[in-house]
């Protein structure tokens, strides 16, 4: 069975914790203070750190135009749909997204 804790209890852990990062802070060693735990006592996992695309600014220009056409495309019918495919692989995004548009009346 679980054990409850009372809101002073939660306060008080949640005031010692605070302490103790200020005093580590002031002392200077962070990178030495226990990882916090998750649930039953054990360590956390460090977090890891996702690696940045590195893309061009034709790369992010063509993904920009493919999430526009993608999100005009998305509520259309199908046969609508395949239609416009067709227009975006013969004349591209640009032709594709202005048709979209003329779809959705705009």
């Amino acid at each position: 069975m679980p054990r409850t804790t009372t809101a002073a209890a939660a306060a008080r852990k949640l005031t010692e914790a605070i302490s103790k990062l200020i005093r580590a802070e002031v002392a200077g060693q962070v990178a030495k203070l226990p990882r916090p735990t998750a649930g039953r006592g054990r360590p956390t996992a460090a977090p890891k750190k996702r690696r940045t695309l590195k893309l061009s600014p034709k790369v992010i220009a063509q993904r920009k135009l493919q999430g526009k056409f993608m999100g005009l495309v998305r509520t259309l019918s199908a046969a609508k749909k395949a239609e416009l495919k067709k227009l975006r692989i013969e004349k591209g995004y640009p032709a594709a997204i202005a048709e979209a548009k003329k779809l959705h009346g705009g």
